[in-house]
């Protein structure tokens, strides 16, 4: 079934030899539960699959994901790891195995979302992911250093500043899955020249 999605196996093998990757894909085609979703997955367990020919990680890496507001980051990025944050006993039926899903820390003031999370990975280490939105603002993505991180749909140019700052020293990874509907704006720019 890989063979009916050809250009989900290019994004995966394109983070074999570019940092910074963006999916800029049309609604509803599966960029962010079968893109962004899946590989960070892979990432955070280090359970890669045969076929997979794109970056990997020997250690157990800290990634940041990013989406326009809280509750979008939760029912989406969340959801799609995790499971729905709305149903306590969905927790596993994400792209994380429920055996590998650690210590969860929530949201302050957002019900159900997490703000943090740990998860096993295969090296016997401990991954963790942290969840951040953009009405945040900047400052609620600067001071770490990061190994990967995924926005889901574009970030403002000072939010995407911090992820490719975050990733300096590290050498990590960084994706993008959006739909470009605001138009030619600095950060799509950045990918397209």
């Amino acid at each position: 079934a890989r063979s009916k999605y050809p250009k989900h196996m290019e994004f995966f093998r394109a983070g074999h030899d570019y940092p910074e990757r963006g999916a800029m894909c049309a609604n509803r085609i599966g960029k962010t539960f079968g893109m962004g979703g899946y590989e960070v997955s892979c990432h955070l367990t280090g359970l890669y699959p045969d076929w997979w020919e794109g970056h990997r990680f020997r250690h157990a890496p800290l990634f940041m994901i990013g989406g326009n507001t809280n509750e979008a980051v939760m029912n989406i990025n969340q959801k799609a790891l995790f499971g729905d944050p709305n149903e306590p006993q969905a927790l596993g039926s994400g792209s994380v195995p429920i055996d590998c899903i650690g210590k969860r820390t929530g949201k302050t003031g957002v019900p159900n979302a997490f703000d943090a999370v740990l998860v096993k990975h295969r090296t016997g280490g401990w991954s963790k992911v942290l969840f951040r939105a953009y009405e945040q603002g900047p400052r609620k993505h600067m001071g770490y250093r990061i190994d990967g991180g995924w926005l889901d749909e574009e970030p403002p140019q000072d939010i995407w500043s911090q992820y490719l700052r975050a990733t300096i020293s590290t050498g990590g990874v960084l994706s993008i899955t959006y739909t470009p509907e605001t138009g030619l704006t600095e950060v799509v720019n950045s990918f397209m020249n």
